[in-house]
Parts: C-alpha cells; sequence; structure tokens
C-alpha cells in the first residue's frame, strides 16, 4: 500500500485559535495556513470594498481570491498526497486549481466542516459555491444533522488542540472568578436569547461576565446593559484570553446561532478545562463526556437553575484527549 502524505490547509483565523495546533507533532503532515495578504494605503481601500460580503451578497464580484497569498504546496513523489482543506481556507483558494491537483492519481481531497452548512454565518455563505464546485474524494462534518442530511460522513468533534494552562496564566494573570461566562457575537438571530440569558442571570444575583462583539451598523445601536457587559468591535479577543477568563467560569455558556447542530468551541473548553456548561443545544445528549450533571440544556431561560449555576461542584469529565486533530490523521489514514 503506497505510504500517505497529507497537507492540511487551514484560514489564519483558525490558525489563531490554535485549533490544529497538535499536528505540529506529527511528522508526515504539512501544515499550510491560508493568509490574505498585506496591503496598504489605498489598496487596503479597495480590498475592504471588493471582498466586503454585504456587496457581494448581492452580486460577486471576481477575482476576491487574489487577495490572497499564493499557495504553497508541495506534493511527495511515492506518496498518496492527502489535501485537507478546513472549510473558511476554500475563501482564499482557486477552485479550477483545487480541482486540477484532484485530478492527479497520486492525489485525494478532503473537506473538513467544523461550521455547519446552514449555519447563517457569513464565512460560510461566502464558501457555499465553492464547496460544490470541487470534485472531493470525501466531505467529513462535525454537524450531525449536515452528515445526514448531505449524506456526509460525521467525523466527531476531532479538532481542537488542548492548550497549556499554566502557559495561559503566566501571559494573561491568574484567572478572575465569575459564576457564568459568555463570551460571542451578537448576532440578529441568537441576540434575544443571549440577552434573555444574561438578564435572567445578573436578576438572579450571578456574578456574569458577557463580551459581545458587535460589527456592521449594530455597533452604532443602543446597547442594553453596557454598564456590566463588555462590548467590542474592531476583531475577536484573543482566544488565549478567552481562556483565561473560562479558567476563572465556574459555567460556560453556549448559545448557538440558527441551524448550527454541532457544538461550538465553548463545548471543548467545558470538557478539556473542567468547567459547567449551559447550551441551546438539544444535540449536546448525544455528544462524547456528556453528563447531565454538569451540562444543562436549555429552550428558555425558564430551564436554567441559578443555584446550580452559582454552586461550586467538582467538575470532572475525564477527558481522555479524544478531540485532537491527530485523531483525524488517524482516521484519514
Amino acid at each position: 500500500m503506497m505510504k500517505k502524505h497529507f497537507i492540511f490547509l487551514t484560514s489564519q483565523s483558525h490558525s489563531n485559535l490554535g485549533l490544529f495546533e497538535d499536528l505540529k507533532k506529527v511528522d508526515d503532515v504539512d501544515i499550510v495556513i491560508v493568509k490574505q495578504r498585506n496591503v496598504n494605503g489605498i489598496l487596503s481601500k479597495v480590498k475592504r470594498v471588493h471582498t466586503s460580503w454585504s456587496i457581494n451578497k448581492h452580486i460577486s464580484l471576481p477575482l476576491r481570491k487574489k487577495w490572497y497569498e499564493p499557495l504553497n504546496i508541495t506534493l511527495k513523489l511515492g506518496f498518496e498526497n492527502i489535501i485537507i482543506i478546513v472549510d473558511i481556507a476554500l475563501k482564499g483558494i482557486d477552485v479550477d486549481h483545487l480541482n486540477n491537483l484532484f485530478s492527479h492519481d497520486d492525489v485525494k481531497g478532503v473537506l473538513v466542516m467544523i461550521n455547519s452548512y446552514d449555519a447563517a454565518s457569513v464565512g460560510m455563505l461566502e464558501i457555499k459555491k465553492d464547496i460544490s464546485a470541487v470534485k472531493w474524494d470525501r466531505v467529513m462534518t462535525f454537524d450531525p444533522m449536515d452528515a445526514k442530511k448531505y449524506h456526509w460522513e460525521y467525523m466527531g468533534g476531532c479538532y481542537y488542540s488542548l492548550h497549556d494552562r499554566d502557559s495561559i496564566i503566566r501571559k494573561y494573570g491568574e484567572p478572575v472568578k465569575c459564576d457564568a461566562y459568555f463570551t460571542g457575537g451578537i448576532k440578529g438571530e441568537r441576540e434575544e436569547l443571549t440577552m434573555s440569558v444574561f438578564e435572567k442571570l445578573y436578576k438572579g444575583g450571578v456574578d456574569t461576565r458577557f463580551n459581545l462583539m458587535l460589527s456592521g451598523t449594530r455597533r452604532l445601536e443602543k446597547k442594553r446593559y453596557d454598564d456590566v457587559i463588555n462590548y467590542f468591535s474592531g476583531g475577536w479577543i484573543p482566544y488565549e484570553k478567552v481562556l483565561n477568563d473560562v479558567l476563572g467560569a465556574n459555567v460556560i455558556i453556549e448559545i448557538l446561532q440558527n441551524g448550527q447542530f454541532g457544538p461550538s468551541l465553548r463545548y471543548y473548553e467545558a470538557v478539556c478545562y473542567n468547567k459547567k456548561l449551559i447550551t441551546n443545544n438539544p444535540y449536546a445528549v448525544t455528544l462524547p463526556f456528556y453528563n447531565p450533571n454538569f451540562i444543562k440544556i436549555i429552550q428558555t431561560v425558564d430551564d436554567i437553575d441559578i443555584e446550580w449555576v452559582k454552586s461550586a461542584d467538582n467538575v470532572d469529565f475525564r477527558y481522555d484527549g479524544s478531540f485532537s486533530p491527530v485523531r483525524l490523521i488517524e482516521r484519514l489514514r
């Protein structure tokens, strides 16, 4: 049997999260980060307009992928080259180039979906046309409903690299304690539930820490509870800072957007760092490490038990490293 050589393509944003950090330890895996070109002055303004989703959702402007650096993919002769692309990285990859690569007998193309196909995120909306235009050998997804609906391969949650707790604390200091922690974008379809959860906790005397990212015109609108909620814009909080906050939390809150049934990073954080979790994901009961003592599923805010949120329980999910992307590579072997 021909030996396999893995070429793993991920976006800059996923690289910043350190999701696939474990793959750096695997000898036969090359990691390629799909990066945007650095431009300044007038070109940066042209780029912003050319790549704007508010424009491209109405009329798809050509040549947007030219704002990305050329791909640096090295195929190995005498090997079966497995090119793995993590969904959002498609934004910067030419479809014709991919199909040309995948047409070679010694090259296979694998799409790894760690975002839900039917979610309303801009990133997914931007790449849907490309997903269907590429001739994939395998499509793997973290979302159980997408696997059933589109006849894709369900891969579970093998795309999260555990971060070192001590290095996080050295960088950001001793975590500040709180009862309930939430961080995420404030989007139309989940804003009502997010704010209702906050109100229930806040009025119940829970020590809350909510970080809500605003974008577009939403930044100019009136902000509720802006004296106790941290509203921010202009880019995400560094992920290790988020993890520092997670380490100080008693309960993590996960609120999925409409159309998503796979877990967000909040679920992995709860399991990996032994934190209680409140989630609106009904499929959480099917996930590995689900424990009803530590994970509470809500449909409305009435399902939240304030005393459970405040209680300091001995949480231990007995995490065994099975979320590591190394497991994904083992599966593809």
